[in-house]
This record gives C-alpha cells, sequence and structure tokens, in this order.
C-alpha cells in the first residue's frame, strides 16, 4: 500500500479548478466560491470526496460544472489524469481484481477481451454457473422405468450436450417431457 505522504494530486481534465484526483484514487473537490443564486457568493471548503458504488461494484463519484452533475468512475479518472487520455476500444484494469482499488499502480489498459479474461474472473463465472445459487442440478428420468438415465449440473449444461433448448420449461412442470424423458431439478426429487 502506498502511504499517504506520497500522494500526489492531479486536475481532473474538465474540471481543472473544480476537482482533483490522486494517484491513490481519492477524489477532492477544491476550495471555491460558489455563486447561489438569489443568496450571493459562498465560499465551499476543500474535502475529499466519498465515492459512491455501481451495481457492478466499480467507485463513482458525482462532479459538477456549471449545474450539470456527472457520475464518473473513479478508476477511470486516475488512469486519464496521469497517463492521458484513453484509447478507443480500451478498458481500465483493476490488477490485483479489487474494484475498489484505484491506487494508479493497480491500474492498466486492456482490450474488452483481455480484460474480461483477467485473472480468475472465468474461474469465478464458471463456479457460479455451476455451483451457485443460480444453477440447480438437472436430472433426466426415463419416464417408464423412472430410473436417472443422466445428471447435469445446470440446465444451461444439459441444453449444450443434449441439443434441446429451455430445459428449464420442462424442469420447472411447464412442458411435460422432451425426447421422450421427464426433467426435473435434482432438489425437487426425494
Amino acid at each position: 500500500m502506498q502511504n499517504i505522504m506520497e500522494e500526489t494530486w492531479k486536475d481532473i481534465k474538465g474540471y481543472e479548478g473544480l476537482y482533483q484526483i490522486s494517484n491513490n484514487g481519492n477524489v477532492k473537490s477544491l476550495g471555491r466560491w460558489i455563486d447561489r443564486k438569489c443568496k450571493g457568493k459562498m465560499w465551499k471548503e476543500e474535502k475529499i470526496m466519498k465515492p459512491s458504488v455501481n451495481k457492478k461494484g466499480y467507485l463513482l463519484i458525482g462532479l459538477c460544472k456549471n449545474g450539470v452533475k456527472k457520475m464518473c468512475q473513479v478508476h477511470r479518472l486516475v488512469y486519464e489524469a496521469f497517463y492521458g487520455e484513453i484509447p478507443d476500444g480500451m478498458q481500465v484494469n483493476h490488477i490485483n481484481e479489487i474494484k475498489s482499488d484505484n491506487r494508479l499502480e493497480n491500474l492498466n489498459l486492456m482490450t474488452p477481451k483481455e480484460n474480461s479474461n483477467w485473472g480468475t474472473r472465468n474461474e469465478r463465472v464458471s463456479e457460479k454457473q455451476t455451483n451457485g445459487k443460480k444453477s440447480k442440478p438437472v436430472l433426466k428420468i426415463d419416464p417408464i422405468s423412472n430410473e436417472i438415465v443422466a445428471e447435469f449440473p445446470s440446465t444451461k449444461e444439459a441444453e449444450r450436450q443434449t441439443g434441446f433448448n429451455h430445459i428449464y420449461l420442462w424442469c420447472r412442470g411447464i412442458r411435460k417431457s422432451a425426447d421422450g424423458y421427464i426433467w426435473k431439478y435434482k432438489e425437487s426429487v426425494a
């Protein structure tokens, strides 16, 4: 971790004199006079801003200029302030895979394909699909003998292996059979 004494601040492009971002991923609103319409001018003290978190886990910060507020991703602001504009078709990657760690040393550029395949992402997605809350094991049952013919870790895997689509409809009882077999979620079979 970088020591707070080593923190370096740079203006945020397009918000010069209003906001700065540090190599540690902190954002501050600079001290300035603001016009409060009918109430006159008021001095606004410099302060470190608190980011919010979006649905994907990235930190966002609201920047305001001329009465227009814009939500910006902190990792992109850090990268642009210290390295310059992000080329079209490139994404800022978190090297350690922690989306809230926006230190400059933790950021690099990648193509979308490289970024989506970075680190343990594929392992985590695979684990979630096969063992996570969203996936349920599926059984293919012979309707005559009532014996289990095959077991699959998920409806998606059953669809891949059998070539049938929408197996979840049979598992839920919306459709009665597929290819002469009965399909059920494993947990519903006692």
